[in-house]
């Protein structure tokens, strides 16, 4: 059975065939398998779909195998609670350990300690009666840790069968009306959907200059010659709609070689709808200092440090995509310190789509961008269409008819051209030109039918993954990482052979992208939707896609499975960086998330700033919405409590990525958090904010799923008994200790390790069968890899036998040992597998008087060598990187011959 269907990767089913329900796990998984089918073959002949009913109809089919996924997915949290629960003992040691766990900062009442030694009697019972099986049903109380309602085996079976009959009826209805005969094999196909992309690479496209040379060439003049009447600053627009190459453009000027000679400053800032003079400025201070000063919120703090970074230095400012035009004191506030400084000839260059922005700012001229020439945009449209293919000629005619469809607009030669190269073949091309969507082009400048065909084509799995991007505000930056990460925590990635998941997911990442639907922004170092897709992903949405935003939220449908709250315009910080409230907001947020139906949301994100009697009215809202399987807080103001009253509530959860608002701000994260069993992602990256005296709960290895733990590296040697957590991915750092729970045993059952691994307190390891223990040897992912002994211990015998067990895969690109008192190993100076080493370096290893065979490490470009005290020669190969310190009997150094 596919593990996308079967939570647990296939692991319930023995346990639901013990428990005596396995045929109903086993026809519901099934049911579940047909819908998806039918959602994916549906999903490809999109383009042909005209029957509305029908594709409300089949959003509902979506809808229903979500509700039945859901009871799936409640049935595997039990089974997985029962594991643990066995592992924790008898049930006195049970009851004793959670009430223990109480006691250090866990909200629970008499009752509810009553209720917990209840629970357990419940459990073995259940273990010895299968007809006892408790089914987990949350209606708990905020006091409550992970409350339980007894349900018989009869009953779960009663509601398993109405989830098949369900699905089996609505794909019997959906397949008659669309009549597709070929809907039937798809629908019934045992393989997931057909998803086998081609090895793509970013077009090396927008570089290059089609038809704007002259628009380039006038514009790096203006800005070079032109001054304002006192000196200081002036403004220049570039006008045009959305998608016609605005930003490419005013990229183009920015990375200019005469300009960076020109204007010894330059700033890059996005401004988009929410135009922010407090936001705006921290953006300014990234770009100065590469700190945004969090913490700060009084404008004219901000301004004064932005004022003294530009104070001496000519300046270029680049502020794209502004849309505010109506009160232009606001734009005055924010260019306050650009006014002010020492130099003159300073210029802002403005993007815009509207003229009453450039009639507001001022600007001393503007060029209005049309689309491209017919002959140019061809030029641009068959470079994304055949790439470095010669064009043939009944493809090239039928290309042409398609060019002339998107009305110069190199935004929609990007997706349409990609989506044609897709396949180049006539039936394919002949299929877009003559789809339906085209009726709905509205006037020469609408190229959303265009970018609606590229998205209709894309296999289902893309259409979910690009879709649910509307969740978050527009030109929000996010990671690879991230973004997969939340479309593998809801399903939407379909597994491939023995390929990880996240490889596929960063598969389904690069298609989007290569197609147009997600771009890269190198001043950010991170990817962006353009303004124009991301209208497209809020239309596509729009039934289960909904944000609840102060800039005018459209009605709320009824069926939402994923909502985001975007406060960003709502609240904004007073001149002394507090909080105003915002009563109109937070009633509006209580009543639109009100009319959702707990039962089908999926994903709940709060994306901005906040007061306090926000944060009070979003926690007790989220208690409802107990199916969430991605919660994503950002702008942590207080501890979790402030936004979360029930953590453990939320059994479904496999993605939590928790931000604080302020720098070096500490969480303290409650015990019940080790009660998310199906947990994939806990995010808490240093990246976000949080401090070092953050604390994790004492059962973090009890989230046996866990697939991303993203924190700083202290945080990792925290974790007690991290061996529990096969599937962990990312272990920055382990500290041995004489605890059976911090043993080096730990690292023995963690083979999903990849990146960098450092391993200290090494002394307290005394044998090398131990150091075996790790496995160290057999961890292929890894990359790099830190081995530390720490002073004091000075046993030689043990440190040399303990580093001969600790031998590394053959793989390890990078290799640092610090400590070592014991002779050199084996592996790394006579034997020597580690030939792909890149990086070697050896600090304090104070009894070595052998080195690695320099000649067999053909890849090896850095080389660190430390306090080796008795090393008396060095031979250096081909090293980009060389560092020889503190060798006190060094003599020779010998170069080797290149050949």
């Amino acid at each position: 059975m596919d593990a996308q269907v079967v939570p647990g990767g296939g692991a319930l089913r023995p346990w639901s065939d013990r428990t005596g329900i396995g045929s109903g796990v086993a026809a519901l998984s099934a049911a579940i398998e047909g819908a998806r089918r039918l959602l994916a073959a549906a999903a490809a002949r999109r383009g042909e779909l005209r029957n509305r009913p029908l594709e409300g109809y089949l959003r509902e089919v979506g809808r229903e195998v979500f509700r039945a996924d859901t009871l799936l997915d409640e049935l595997d949290y039990r089974r997985i609670r029962e594991e643990q629960e066995a592992d924790a003992g008898d049930g006195e040691q049970f009851v004793g350990k959670l009430m223990d766990q109480i006691g250090h900062g866990e909200s629970a009442s008499d009752s509810n300690s009553n209720s917990l030694q209840k629970d357990r009697t419940t459990v073995d019972q259940s273990a010895s009666d299968p007809s006892k099986l408790q089914l987990v049903l949350y209606n708990a109380t905020a006091n409550s840790l992970v409350p339980w309602m007894e349900l018989d085996k009869n009953d779960i079976l009663y509601r398993i069968y109405n989830h098949v009959n369900e699905l089996n009826e609505m794909q019997h209805d959906a397949l008659k009306a669309l009549k597709l005969e070929d809907l039937d094999v798809l629908a019934l196909g045992m393989g997931p959907p057909d998803m086998d992309f081609r090895e793509t690479t970013p077009l090396a496209i927008e570089p290059k200059i089609y038809g704007r040379e002259n628009e380039l060439d006038q514009i790096i003049n203006k800005l070079m010659t032109s001054e304002t009447d006192d000196g200081h600053l002036s403004a220049f627009a570039i006008v045009g709609n959305g998608g016609i190459g605005k930003t490419t453009l005013a990229r183009l000027v920015y990375n200019d070689a005469t300009i960076g000679r020109h204007f010894l400053l330059r700033i890059w800032i996005y401004v988009s709808v929410n135009f922010d003079e407090v936001k705006l400025t921290h953006d300014v201070l990234e770009c100065l200092y590469g700190d945004r000063f969090e913490g700060i919120e009084d404008l004219e703090k901000l301004q004064k440090y932005v004022q003294e970074g530009i104070k001496s230095r000519r300046l270029l400012i680049v502020m794209d995509d502004i849309w505010e035009d109506h009160d232009a004191s606001r734009w005055d506030t924010f260019l306050a310190p650009f006014t002010q400084t020492q130099v003159k000839g300073n210029k802002i260059l403005v993007t815009t789509r509207k003229f009453s922005v450039v009639k507001m700012i001022g600007a001393k001229d503007e060029i209005k961008l049309d689309g491209l020439m017919e002959d140019i945009f061809w030029s641009l449209f068959k470079d994304y269409a055949f790439g470095n293919m010669r064009p043939q000629l009944k493809l090239a005619h039928i290309g042409r008819q398609i060019a002339k469809k998107l009305k110069g607009y190199p935004l929609a030669a990007k997706t349409v051209g990609t989506l044609l190269r897709r396949k180049l073949d006539v039936e394919h091309w002949r299929r877009v030109l003559d789809s339906n969507e085209w009726i709905y082009q509205g006037s020469n400048e609408d190229i959303m039918p265009a970018l609606r065909i590229s998205y209709n084509h894309l296999p289902l799995p893309l259409q979910t993954c690009f879709s649910y991007c509307a969740l978050f505000p527009k030109n929000y930056h996010f990671s690879t990482e991230q973004l997969v990460n939340t479309w593998i925590a809801q399903g939407f990635v379909y597994p491939k052979g023995t390929k990880r998941i996240e490889d596929v997911g960063c598969e389904y990442f690069s298609e989007l992208m290569d197609s147009g639907f997600i771009q890269y922004e190198p001043t950010m170092l991170a990817y962006v939707m353009h303004d124009l897709i991301h209208d497209l992903a809020q239309m596509v949405s729009s039934d289960d896609c909904f944000n609840i935003e102060a800039l005018g939220s459209r009605a709320a449908p009824k069926f939402v499975r994923h909502v985001s709250v975007i406060t960003e315009s709502a609240y904004r910080p007073k001149g002394d960086g507090s909080m105003p409230p915002n009563e109109s907001f937070k009633q509006e947020f209580i009543e639109t998330i009100g009319s959702f139906q707990p039962k089908n949301v999926g994903t709940v994100m709060l994306i901005g700033r906040y007061d306090s009697k926000f944060s009070q009215a979003f926690r007790d809202k989220l208690d409802e919405f107990r199916a969430i399987r991605v919660l994503k807080l950002e702008m942590m103001f207080d501890g979790l409590g402030s936004l979360v009253c029930n953590l453990a509530a939320f059994i479904h959860l496999r993605y939590l990525e928790l931000r604080a608002a302020y720098a070096t701000s500490n969480l303290q994260l409650p015990e019940s958090l080790s009660k998310l069993y199906h947990l994939e992602v806990l995010d808490i990256n240093i990246r976000h904010n949080w401090g070092s005296r953050t604390e994790l709960p004492r059962g973090l290895s009890n989230l046996v799923n866990l697939r991303h733990f993203l924190a700083f590296e202290n945080l990792h040697t925290k974790i007690a008994a991290v061996g529990k957590l096969k599937f962990l991915q990312e272990l920055k750092a382990f500290k041995v200790r004489k605890k059976k729970e911090f043993s080096i045993a730990q690292l023995r059952t963690l083979m999903e390790l990849r990146g960098s691994l450092k391993i200290y307190g090494l002394e307290n390891v005394e044998t090398k069968e131990e150091a075996m223990l790790a496995r160290l040897k057999d961890k292929v992912h890894l990359s790099n890899l830190h081995l530390s002994w720490e002073k004091g211990q000075d046993n030689i015998a043990s440190h040399t036998i303990v580093l001969e067990g600790l031998q590394p895969h053959t793989t390890l690109k990078c290799l640092r040992i610090d400590g070592h008192r014991g002779a050199a190993p084996k592996w790394l100076t006579t034997e020597f597998p580690l030939t792909s080493l890149r990086s070697l370096h050896l600090e304090g290893c104070q009894n070595w008087v052998a080195l690695p065979p320099i000649e067999k490490l053909q890849f090896l470009r850095e080389l660190h060598l430390v306090r080796l005290f008795k090393i008396r020669e060095v031979l250096i190969g081909p090293l980009e990187v060389l560092e020889l310190r503190e060798m006190r009997r060094l003599t020779k150094c010998t170069v080797l011959d290149e050949e």
